[in-house]
Order: C-alpha cells, then sequence, then structure tokens
C-alpha cells in the first residue's frame, strides 16, 4: 500500500476516476489529498480532494462523497470554487442540473466554468457577493448556461452587493416568454462583465427596491445577441458604468427608469432595436451618455 507518512505529506493517486479512487483501501488517511483525474471516464472535472473524518461531515454525493468501505472517511473537494464537472455535470448533457449548481452556492463556493462547457438549469439562486466565471474566455467564446425555462430567470439574486458575473454565456433558444437571463435585486459594486446573452426573453434585469437606490456597478464589454424584450434594464440605480456593450437585436437596448441617476452610458453600440437604443423616464436624471453607436432602428 506505499509509505503513509509519504503518501500524507504528497498525496496519494492520481486516480483516473472517482470510482477508481474508491477501489483503493488501503492508502487513505485523514488529512491526506488525493488528485482525481476525471469525476468520470470522459467527462472531466479533475480536483483535489481532502480525507475527513467521516463523523464530522454528512455525504451529499457533490463535493462530500464516501471513500472505500474497509475505513471510517469522507472526502470533500478543496478550493473555493469549483468546476461543475467536478461534482458530476456533464457539458453538453440536457439534464436538468440546477440542483447541482445550486449546492456549490449553498455550500459557499463560487462556480467557475471553462470555454465550451454548457449546462441545463432552470433558476440558480445566488447569494451576496457571490461569482460565477470562466476560464480563457474571449468576445463570444464561453461557457453557456442554457435556460430550460422560458418564464423563469437564469441567475436570481435577492442581494446583489458585491456579485460578478464574468464571461458566461446565456441561452433560452427562444425570444418568447418573461424569463431573464439574470435578475438582480439591488446591485451594489456588483459587475457583469464580458458575458453574452445569445437567445432570451430578457437580458439582464438590474432592480433597486430600496430608496437608498442601489448603484456603483460596472456593465461592461457584454453582447446580446437576440433579445424579445429589453438587453438591458436600470431600475432606481445611480453611478454605474454601462461601457462598450454590443446589442445585435433587440425590442430595447437600454432602459433606465424610476429615479436611476448619474449613470455613465459610453461607447455602446445598439443596433437592430425595433423600439429604442436608450430609453430613459421622466424620473431618470443627470446621466452621461457619449459616444454610442445606433444602426438600423436604434
Amino acid at each position: 500500500g506505499g509509505n503513509v507518512q509519504e503518501d500524507i505529506n504528497h498525496g496519494a493517486g492520481p486516480y483516473l476516476t472517482l470510482a477508481a479512487m474508491k477501489a483503493d483501501v488501503g492508502r487513505h488517511v485523514v488529512d491526506m489529498l488525493i488528485y482525481i483525474e476525471e469525476r468520470t471516464t470522459g467527462n472531466g472535472g479533475g480536483a483535489w480532494w481532502k480525507v475527513v473524518d467521516a463523523t464530522t461531515v454528512t455525504e451529499n454525493e457533490y463535493n462530500i462523497v464516501t471513500g472505500n468501505a474497509t475505513v471510517s472517511y469522507k472526502l470533500v473537494i478543496n478550493g473555493s470554487s469549483v468546476d461543475p464537472k467536478k461534482l458530476g455535470a456533464i457539458s453538453g448533457d440536457p439534464t436538468d442540473v440546477t440542483a447541482l449548481f445550486q449546492h456549490i452556492y449553498d455550500s459557499g463556493y463560487h462556480a467557475v466554468m471553462s470555454v465550451g462547457e454548457s449546462y441545463s438549469v432552470t433558476t440558480v439562486n445566488l447569494p451576496i457577493n457571490s461569482a460565477i466565471y470562466s476560464l480563457f474566455h474571449t468576445d463570444q467564446n464561453v461557457p453557456r448556461l442554457n435556460g430550460l425555462n422560458a418564464n423563469a430567470n437564469i441567475l436570481e439574486y435577492a442581494d446583489g452587493t458585491g456579485c460578478e458575473i464574468i464571461g458566461i454565456g446565456f441561452d433560452y433558444g427562444t425570444t418568447t416568454g418573461t424569463g431573464k437571463a439574470v435578475s438582480m435585486l439591488n446591485p451594489v459594486r456588483a459587475t457583469i462583465r464580458n458575458c453574452v446573452a445569445f437567445t432570451c426573453p430578457e437580458g439582464f434585469d438590474l432592480f433597486g427596491e430600496l430608496a437608498t437606490s442601489p448603484g456603483n456597478n460596472t456593465w461592461s464589454n457584454n453582447y446580446f445577441s437576440s433579445i424579445g424584450g429589453t438587453a438591458l434594464r436600470l431600475y432606481r440605480t445611480h453611478n454605474d458604468f454601462i461601457h462598450n456593450n454590443r446589442v445585435d437585436a433587440a425590442a430595447k437596448g437600454l432602459r433606465m427608469e424610476h429615479s436611476c441617476f448619474d449613470n455613465i452610458v459610453t461607447e455602446n453600440e445598439w443596433s437592430h432595436c425595433s423600439s429604442y437604443g436608450i430609453e430613459t423616464d421622466a424620473n431618470s436624471l443627470g446621466h452621461l451618455i457619449s459616444n454610442n453607436v445606433f444602426a438600423i432602428n436604434g
């Protein structure tokens, strides 16, 4: 079975899969780190896992799994960010993995995805100061979250303070419905950048429901391909930075309403908007709107 102290110092494995790790009955002790190359064969999800006392945790088959039956221990995945593949999600599979994504955030992790990955979800509820982001994204080459219900929001925030969405794609496959790619209440110092809304009923909806007017957010370098309603809606936010976004087809590009004020809207492109490129109501004042491009019904 190898030198136990050496295994403690340097870790055991690597194992090809989680199943292969479970089949090894002799080398695992508490606090050992174990590397598993793939969650299941051919589906990626390589990760470091830590052996812990089985009496201190409860198995959930996502980030806490039971090892072999001859000793009493469980494995807990290491790190603060986790790729869904590491918890068993299979990219491209149309199966609803909402529960898996929800578990990531309920367990205190951030989700990190890789270019080329795609997962199907209904609505994932994200907490304050959470992040979902991708690695090595470029332009529209981003991992996707596919919305399974055109009347449900893909990502939903009860409090958007400090939240980050970076390099993620959203796709319902339809522009009909009420579902929003992102629905965020009370965003403060939040960031959405380098994201793509491919085909969605609604784009990003940022709603300040508090009289204190949440704000100081950054919405930049996002691309909206085909939106049935409004690509980017701001409600009662202030001092937001809306920069270098591109809307290629939508009913409305940007709408600012109900006491939005002092937002900076610069160097965006609003194209093929059937209603308005930029729309504000009578209560939205003091915005700096400069160097925007409007083309074909913009």
